[in-house]
């Protein structure tokens, strides 16, 4: 699977399992592939991607739900993309 350049809007913090779906569903586009494209590659049925697509996955929910209760945030960035985390001030990462 080659991976090209997303545009920004696929980038960026998802906080729900419909954000999440949405972001999948624009980067399948982006990059030209049918939901049944994408099925068949991960050897799933076409309908498991679309109910991921439209955020109706309850474990997806669940996640969701604990990165809330522990303060997390989930964010979606090209593999090829190089991220930096700044912490705010005073914070550290440990």
């Amino acid at each position: 699977m080659q991976y090209e350049q997303f545009p920004a809007p696929v980038w960026g913090k998802v906080r729900s399992a419909r954000e999440l779906g949405q972001r999948i569903a624009d980067g399948r586009q982006e990059q030209s592939f049918t939901q049944g494209d994408l099925a068949a590659w991960l050897g799933v049925d076409r309908t498991t991607v679309l109910r991921l697509e439209a955020g109706k996955a309850s474990q997806i929910d669940r996640l969701f739900d604990i990165l809330g209760l522990l303060g997390l945030d989930l964010v979606v960035v090209p593999r090829t993309a190089h991220v930096v985390v700044e912490y705010p001030k005073g914070q550290s990462s440990t």
